[in-house]
């Protein structure tokens, strides 16, 4: 949940990007640590891995938006092992979150894949007494330079049946990355009591 430290004047907004394996997750943290936009001071991000590559445990990037009626806004944004194994560590770092974004990989080969991390993230929320429509979260659709990248239309209707809101996606090279967490903010800041001035906050400090 959405931490309000009163006495200090800030908002802690907590963001975890999921999805199979190697579908980009990392990729999308790392290209915002290196082009965080002018109104964010990006913190370290701290990466935990295999010697293949693989996310073992968590990234974290914490962003700092700025102060806006005397509340500082920042956001910590996690990702998690995409590998069913995994499963036990992903979902200590899922425990909190106020928003996810699920990275599915668009090629053709990946959907079987797609299909049963959504499955996870669907029991997991189960687990947390809500259904996929109670809780905020947004798709990021990634990979759509490859060759076998599947057209759009059938992966939301495959992988997208409750209409959430939905972002096409580059994220090694970049595309889409800023507009994915532009989404998923809407989206959890709408449903804060204090969404009026927090909206107008991040408004600004998305601006590109």
């Amino acid at each position: 949940m959405a931490l309000f430290d009163h006495a200090h004047q800030r908002v802690v907004l907590k963001i975890v990007y999921c999805g199979p394996g190697f579908g980009g997750k990392t990729e999308n943290l790392a290209y915002l640590h290196r082009h965080a936009w002018r109104h964010s001071a990006p913190g370290n991000l701290i990466a935990l891995a295999t010697d293949t590559g693989r996310t073992l445990f968590f990234d974290l990037l914490p962003l700092a938006l700025g102060r806006i009626n005397g509340y500082e806004i920042a956001l910590q944004l996690y990702s998690v092992p995409g590998q069913t194994f995994y499963e036990a560590n992903r979902s200590r770092v899922m425990q909190g979150a106020d928003g996810i974004v699920f990275v599915a990989d668009s090629q053709a080969s990946m959907f079987a894949a797609n299909v049963e991390s959504l499955y996870d993230l669907n029991r997991m929320l189960q687990s947390w007494g809500m259904g996929a429509t109670e809780f905020p979260w947004v798709i990021q659709y990634n990979k759509r330079d490859l060759a076998e990248a599947m057209p759009i239309a059938d992966l939301q209707e495959g992988l997208n049946p409750w209409g959430v809101p939905c972002v096409e996606a580059t994220a090694s090279a970049g595309t889409g990355v800023v507009e994915t967490l532009r989404a998923i903010t809407r989206v959890v800041v709408g449903g804060l009591q204090t969404r009026a001035a927090l909206q107008q906050a991040i408004g600004a400090a998305l601006a590109v």
